[in-house]
């Protein structure tokens, strides 16, 4: 039987993340949010993962990431939570940055990429207007 340690593979891991802050402490204002975007997506690339949306609240982010095969989603939960509290808490330019232990997450596809995306970046707006996906928020609202 020929060997498949030289083989290519083609993957496609799409998750939508959602974590919160500890006790859920309302850190992030509407200013933060380009900063907070920023980071992750730059922690993204470091991981080889593609950031396709991220969105916040006060308390909670969420992000749709194509999880680089050899990452698990552990790690890249673990990675994302831990660089964004260290940088947020060096600017020291709002309350200090802790997170909640675990994280929420569901897998997508095709189908629902699209919807979990604009889902994502309209994260602001659907809070102030308590348009929610049950799903998705379930998790975040406890």
């Amino acid at each position: 039987m020929p060997s498949m340690l030289g083989a290519h593979s083609d993957t496609l891991l799409l998750v939508h993340l959602i974590w919160s802050t500890c006790e859920r402490r309302p850190v992030f204002t509407p200013a933060d949010d380009a900063w907070l975007a920023e980071f992750i997506a730059a922690k993204a690339r470091t991981l080889s993962c593609d950031l396709l949306a991220v969105g916040n609240w006060v308390d909670h982010v969420h992000v749709v990431v194509r999880l680089a095969p050899a990452l698990a989603l552990s790690e890249l939960a673990r990675h994302f939570k831990g660089a964004a509290s260290h940088a947020w808490n060096l600017r020291g330019e709002g309350p200090t940055l802790r997170w909640q232990s675990g994280y929420w997450t569901r897998s997508a596809d095709h189908g629902s990429l699209a919807r979990r995306v604009a889902y994502v970046l309209d994260q602001r707006m659907r809070h102030e207007q308590r348009r929610l996906d049950e799903d998705a928020e379930a998790w975040a609202l406890v």
